[in-house]
């Protein structure tokens, strides 16, 4: 009666109910308290004995239940794609859990979920997950976002033996793919400009800008669908590292990365001009990538490097945003790993009061009668007071030394600088 109510057709519940209650007063009935009784209805008030229902009732009840649903499943797997057989066993699922209510003890309820979750979803899982058209790969491909949430959430059911294990391999190879995929694009775009006798542009955000709306993509998918669950999330850093490391060109994606950066902190984005709220947004997006990259040192030290040319030749556009640049390093890597960085930006603030200072110290000079000689030939020669940038050695990139023969007026500048320093 009840695979005939499964199959679509109408049944009795109310006979259906009572003919199961029979069996739990035959429980009652066999127990120590059953002398004592006087009316069904009195029974029925009672905490049931179960081992008639069980033995007589449930237990073929749950045997009949999984030949059903294996007949049952084999045939929704043989017409239906992935997502309409998980809708179809979401909606048997919801239905047996309503028949524990209409006419069967509820200390079935687990046993019976348990029995159509095996058999429907455990029992078929690889190839549910696998299937080449419609499993979970095209389901990421396609971004078909309702049915990789009802995939997770059947696959995390008490029964389903390997859990959301399978889902995370094959989201870890998505991902992976897909990076793959970024890194064959900056390779053919190299191919181009080598048969056009062009260089590999360092300075080129295109793979980079990939990786970032690659990420922001699988991120939102761990945490919307899969509910931030650590195995996904395990699965996505993997997959990063993985392509991250892996270079496409003459270029490590650790310099491109660097450059992207420089770009960024010089106020564009390609041929974009960016807002300080776009800035600031694309710099913290950065993070993301830069804690899967495997060699951390060298980006600090092209960093540096960066860092150095901005500052020197004023090419920086918020000293705000560089200072929040390095905060948000320190706090992923440690203080000592931004120790000579933040020393550039120190002597770089120090720069406009040394200069200040300075200009004091030529005024006071070019007063002294006893230096008149000097300031004479200070205030003639120099057409206005020269800016000095003072670099501590060991926190600026370090370069090696040019002899230099400096013209008159710079040679009298910088004299008069070593002697006010």
């Amino acid at each position: 009666m009840i695979n005939r109510e499964r199959a679509g057709n109408e049944i009795d519940r109310n006979q259906l109910k009572n003919c199961v209650e029979v069996f739990i007063v035959m429980g009652l009935c066999r127990g120590s308290g059953s002398k004592d009784l006087k009316s069904v209805d009195k029974m029925l008030k009672m905490n049931p004995e179960l081992d008639v229902y069980t033995k007589d009732f449930e237990e073929p009840f749950l045997r009949s239940t999984r030949e059903y649903y294996t007949i049952e499943g084999a045939a929704w797997l043989e017409s239906d794609s992935v997502p309409e057989y998980l809708s179809r066993v979401e909606t048997a699922l919801g239905e047996e859990e309503m028949r524990v209510g209409w006419y069967l003890n509820s200390a079935t309820h687990d046993k019976l979920q348990r029995t159509c979750v095996e058999t429907l979803l455990s029992d078929h899982q690889k190839q549910l997950v696998e299937r080449p058209n419609s499993g979970m790969y095209a389901l990421l491909k396609l971004e078909k976002g309702e049915d990789l949430r009802r995939m997770f959430v059947l696959f995390q059911l008490d029964g389903v033996e390997k859990g959301v294990a399978p889902m995370t391999q094959i989201f870890q190879k998505f991902v992976e793919d897909q990076g793959e995929a970024l890194l064959d694009a900056r390779r053919a775009e190299i191919k181009r400009l080598a048969s056009e006798k062009k260089k590999e542009n360092q300075s080129d955000p295109t793979m980079i800008m990939g990786m970032l709306a690659l990420y922001k993509k699988t991120n939102g998918m761990v945490k919307e669908l899969f509910d931030n669950h650590l195995e996904f999330q395990k699965s996505m850093k993997v997959a990063f590292q993985e392509f991250m490391n892996k270079d496409a060109g003459k270029f490590a994606n650790v310099e491109l990365l660097t450059a992207y950066c420089d770009g960024i902190l010089k106020g564009h984005e390609a041929s974009e001009k960016l807002s300080a709220a776009a800035m600031e947004d694309r710099l913290e997006s950065v993070m993301y990538l830069f804690v899967y990259l495997a060699d951390k040192d060298m980006f600090a030290e092209l960093y540096r490097d960066a860092l150095a040319k901005r500052l020197l030749n004023k090419k920086t556009t918020s000293m705000e945003l560089e200072k929040h640049m390095i905060s948000r390093l320190k706090q992923l890597q440690g203080p000592p790993f931004t120790t000579k960085i933040e020393g550039m930006i120190k002597d770089h603030q120090m720069c406009d009061d040394n200069n200040a200072k300075f200009e004091e110290y030529l005024k006071s000079t070019a007063a002294d009668g006893s230096a008149a000689s000097n300031s004479s030939s200070s205030s003639t020669e120099l057409s206005e007071t020269p800016k000095v940038q003072v670099l501590t050695l060991g926190f600026w990139p370090s370069q090696q030394p040019r002899p230099v023969n400096l013209p008159p007026v710079l040679a009298s500048a910088q004299s008069h600088f070593e002697a006010f320093y």
